[in-house]
């Protein structure tokens, strides 16, 4: 998977980044200015964002790694992710990636 490549869908703009880390394959996807993250990221009681679970990775240090080249990846597009969706966790307001 090549990163930040917007693909359409008719009206629809999604654009994926790989964070291996999580699983095999893992990514992340950006539509409608939500950055959807499933498991591939944690969302800790302080609305600290965190790489993937130790109990539910192939390779935490990889997620760990993952997760500040997203942070990169998103800087120049920062202003269009405005939440971020955590599986079990409610969508927050997006601020950083750390």
């Amino acid at each position: 998977m090549h990163d930040a490549i917007p693909h359409w869908w008719s009206n629809l703009q999604v654009t994926a980044y790989a964070v291996p880390g999580h699983t095999e394959g893992s990514a992340v996807y950006l539509t409608n200015s939500v950055l959807f993250v499933g498991d591939s990221l944690q969302n800790k009681s302080n609305q600290q964002i965190t790489g993937p679970s130790v109990i539910f990775s192939t390779d935490r240090t990889e997620g760990e790694v993952s997760l500040k080249h997203l942070g990169q990846e998103l800087e120049p597009h920062a202003a269009e992710v405005r939440f971020i969706s955590v599986a079990g966790s409610d969508v927050v307001p997006f601020t950083t990636m750390p």
